[in-house]
């Protein structure tokens, strides 16, 4: 059994690719007594795996507790977040014992990213900022990337590549072609054409590991 729990549909940011309900924005929150008991009967049930996603899993009020818990009981979810984070919350993903976490990032141009997820000036800056301080303590990283007409073209991409292959703790770049969703309207607005997403591809001497 592979578990993969939705926390909270609470995000960041305003992705205009976003795949859910975003009616549920404001008032979808699992508790966390609800949760422990959830991840006990994971447990008790010999759950292989026990995923968390939303929304944006680390504004859940409770989030520390909800990863001592499922760490506690010998699940490592893997974090994914477009949230800039502070000093004390990587610090916990360390302590309770997870190796790696994922950002989601789009771009290195603020212009492209305000268009695609809606986040202020600064932004990048910001998780620069998260990167350097999760290597220094070890942490690994992985980055996923959604692929939009917004930054689908060779030389955005290409851009990213070289800013990520800089940082010795991001090894693994997985690119997502935008997929369909009933919740939004732009599909084919937004959605990349064959052609460009086969003339995408990671130069031979990047570091980085691609999945696609």
């Amino acid at each position: 059994i592979n578990i993969n729990f939705e926390l909270t549909m609470k995000c960041y940011a305003d992705c205009c690719y976003c795949y859910a309900n975003r009616q549920l924005r404001d008032r979808a929150m699992v508790s966390f007594d609800v949760i422990k008991n959830l991840i006990k009967e994971a447990k008790d049930n010999r759950a292989y795996k026990f995923d968390i996603n939303g929304g944006e899993v680390l504004l859940h009020p409770n989030i520390k507790e909800i990863l001592s818990e499922l760490t506690r009981n010998g699940y490592m979810p893997l974090v994914s977040t477009k949230m800039p984070i502070n000093h004390d919350m990587l610090n916990h993903l360390k302590d309770v014992g997870l190796k790696k976490f994922q950002i989601s990032l789009d771009s290195i141009d603020e212009n492209i990213l305000k268009k695609m997820i809606c986040v202020p000036s600064g932004y990048l800056e910001k998780i620069y900022n998260t990167i350097n301080y999760a290597q220094s303590i070890g942490l690994e990283i992985e980055v996923n990337t959604v692929i939009t007409r917004y930054n689908s073209e060779s030389h955005i991409l290409e851009q990213l590549i070289e800013k990520l292959s800089g940082f010795k703790n991001i090894h693994t770049l997985r690119l997502s072609p935008y997929g369909y969703s009933i919740y939004k309207k732009n599909f084919n607005e937004l959605s990349p054409s064959k052609n460009q997403l086969q003339l995408i591809e990671i130069p031979n001497d990047s570091k980085l590991q691609a999945i696609d």
